[in-house]
């Protein structure tokens, strides 16, 4: 009889270790999810102090920022144009060039897209007739890297 007593009292055991085990999981869950919204707190005032520290450095922050090699005024603002309005062709981006600049032409528009093209700064798609640029993938993820959107793939 010893035997049964022994299974049994091992068997209640057992299942209070049980029931204490989901208890503490249940009293240990809130705390794992505080710990995960700090560690997204840490990541959001990482990018914010990043985007500060760009802003005190260059006194502001732009998509030229994503390729130092672009000196040329009006190659930056087209790069700004494309990086915020999506794919354009020539019209849309010499009127917007226009908007911003208050003058712009056609040809110097088309010439410096084409440069920018063959630097692999944007892509062109041909639509039609016409080509639509858009920022090249390597440019659009240095500048989601660069306002912290995305951590950089070297360090990931």
């Amino acid at each position: 009889m010893k035997d049964d007593e022994v299974k049994a009292q091992l068997k209640a055991i057992n299942e209070r270790m049980i029931k204490l085990e989901e208890a503490f999981l249940d009293v240990a869950r809130p705390y794992a999810e505080i710990a995960e919204q700090m560690q997204s707190f840490q990541e959001i005032s990482k990018g914010y102090f990043k985007l500060m520290s760009l802003y005190q450095k260059h006194g502001q922050i732009s998509p030229e920022m994503a390729v130092p090699g672009l000196k040329d005024p009006i190659s930056i603002d087209l790069l700004q144009i494309v990086i915020e309005k999506g794919p354009v062709n020539i019209s849309e981006a010499t009127d917007l060039l226009r908007e911003k600049r208050g003058h712009s032409s056609r040809r110097i528009v088309r010439e410096r897209l084409q440069e920018m093209e063959k630097t692999g700064v944007v892509v062109a798609e041909a639509r039609g007739k016409q080509n639509r640029y858009s920022a090249s993938e390597e440019v659009t993820n240095k500048w989601l890297e660069l306002l912290g959107l995305v951590k950089n793939r070297e360090h990931a």
